[in-house]
């Protein structure tokens, strides 16, 4: 893999490509010449964008995409999780996965041959957006972290280069409607943040289940949010509800907050 060269390589061709056109493309031309066996670009949120569906670029199989959306596993995917929560690069090899259902999604996408080491870089832009660029290698687990030792710095500045891009094409957002979320919908929105379950939350907030799913899906809606995920994301950048600074290390003995 080369070390310190992508960003470079970036700057130096992105004009000859048109990301709103070509996609995965590029990516795919990135992953070859580097050494990634996938490069994801996962737009989650724009507060300044009504109605945003997200935006997806990406190199992975098509039957893994139809499969992981079929299974709704962009609602648990710990490795999203992780990233809406966090400021600072995750390794993967360091997220807890302590559910069954995490397990499951973990095994599903070995099977798929998937990898199971990569990184993913959280970016936070001067509108509130938030976008996911995620890098997996082709080399074994040594080699990689020999890599990510060198070049953090690297593919770091690459993410903001591409999250900048993307932006460029898209068209200029319209004002978001302040959402006026209640207080019991942001406390909601909260421990979804922080990987509860409505049942869990239902006791933390001392109310029955029904009624936190009412709150989540009443918030959803409010920030013209299609999924859970996508509202939780909507709600910390706007301001709604706060990522939390100790998740994001990802402490192993954190992981009773994600049970």
């Amino acid at each position: 893999m080369q070390t310190g060269a992508i960003s470079e390589y970036f700057v130096e061709n992105c004009e000859r490509f048109q990301l709103s056109n070509c996609d995965s493309a590029f990516l795919s031309e990135l992953a070859e010449k580097f050494g990634f066996s996938n490069i994801t670009y996962f737009f989650l949120s724009n507060k300044t964008v009504t109605g945003s569906p997200g935006r997806l670029l990406t190199t992975y199989a098509e039957d893994w995409q139809s499969h992981y959306f079929s299974m709704n596993y962009d609602e648990i995917d710990p490795i999203v999780w992780a990233g809406m929560r966090s400021f600072l690069p995750i390794n993967w090899a360091m997220v807890p996965r302590p559910t069954k259902k995490a397990q499951k999604f973990f095994g599903e996408a070995m099977e798929f041959g998937i990898s199971d080491q990569g990184v993913t870089i959280p970016v936070r832009g001067a509108s509130g957006e938030t976008a996911l660029v995620s890098l997996s290698p082709e080399v074994g687990q040594s080699d990689w972290s020999a890599y990510l030792k060198d070049a953090k710095s690297d593919v770091i500045y690459f993410a903001y280069l591409l999250h900048k891009a993307v932006l460029n094409t898209t068209s200029q957002p319209r004002a978001f409607e302040t959402a006026h979320l209640t207080e019991r919908e942001k406390d909601a929105l909260q421990c979804a943040a922080l990987g509860k379950t409505s049942k869990d939350t239902a006791v933390v907030l001392e109310i029955s289940e029904r009624t936190v799913e009412a709150y989540l899906a009443n918030a959803a809606a409010k920030l013209q949010a299609c999924t859970k995920t996508q509202a939780v994301a909507r709600a910390i950048s706007a301001g709604y509800i706060q990522p939390d600074p100790f998740i994001q290390v990802l402490d192993p003995s954190l992981k009773k907050v994600l049970n």
